[in-house]
């Protein structure tokens, strides 16, 4: 039952990684566990491949890499990785330096 447990929390803490380009990408994935690559097919997911954190690198940038955490969500468009918003259907929120002081101040 703990052994069961202690997978299922290494599991919801591992990194995905989605292809969201109309072209496919090769991954090279650096961690303690040593290198591995992938190549991703067009809207292509890559899940649970990051348990502890790792660097990542897309085929076309060489001299690029991306630092991951273990439970990060990310993809891959127009050839770059970002970070997935949990909420994709919600504006972005406004950080605190953007915000327009109300009128009269």
């Amino acid at each position: 039952m703990v052994l069961a447990a202690l997978l299922l929390a290494q599991g919801a803490s591992a990194a995905t990684l989605t292809n969201r380009d109309a072209i496919e990408h090769t991954v090279w994935v650096t961690s303690g566990g040593g290198d591995k690559n992938r190549t991703l097919k067009p809207n292509e997911a890559w899940a649970d491949f990051c348990l502890e954190g790792c660097v990542i690198r897309l085929s076309e940038e060489k001299d690029v890499s991306y630092r991951l955490e273990g439970a990060d969500r990310v993809s891959i468009e127009d050839g770059f990785i970002y970070y997935e918003r949990e909420n994709p259907g919600l504006p972005a929120q406004v950080s605190p330096a953007e915000t327009p002081a109300p009128e009269g101040q």
